[in-house]
């Protein structure tokens, strides 16, 4: 939020809050770092004045991320298979790139030899 209201990149001693308010939900979406001052004022609540709304706190945090560079997840899967359904696991994952792709979304497969455990 500091970013966003005073165009300030520096670092500061702060802490991760819950946009929804609910410690066990924590998904990469759900969680922002605020500063200390942020942070308070975040959960700021009274009869005339509700800090920030958990909306305009994502939204500052994408602001953020998009000066960064970090507006992008990379997420991966590791499947694990016998040679023998090696046939059946790939047309899942086609599948799953095509439907991934409708959503406009960057897929990329990689495989290889399993290390050994």
């Amino acid at each position: 939020m500091c970013f966003v209201l005073n165009t300030d990149l520096t670092e500061k001693e702060g802490q991760i809050a819950h946009l929804d308010r609910n410690r066990a939900h924590c998904d990469i979406d759900n969680v922002v770092y605020l500063c200390q001052e942020c942070h308070t004022r975040y959960d700021k609540k009274s009869n005339r004045t509700l800090g920030f709304t958990p909306g305009e706190v994502r939204a500052y945090r994408d602001r953020l991320y998009q000066k960064l560079g970090h507006h992008c997840i990379e997420m991966g899967i590791t499947v694990r298979i016998h040679r023998d359904r090696y046939e059946a696991a790939r047309q899942i994952i086609e599948q799953a790139k095509v439907a991934l792709r409708r959503v406009g979304l960057d897929v990329t497969v990689r495989e290889g030899p399993a290390e050994s455990k």
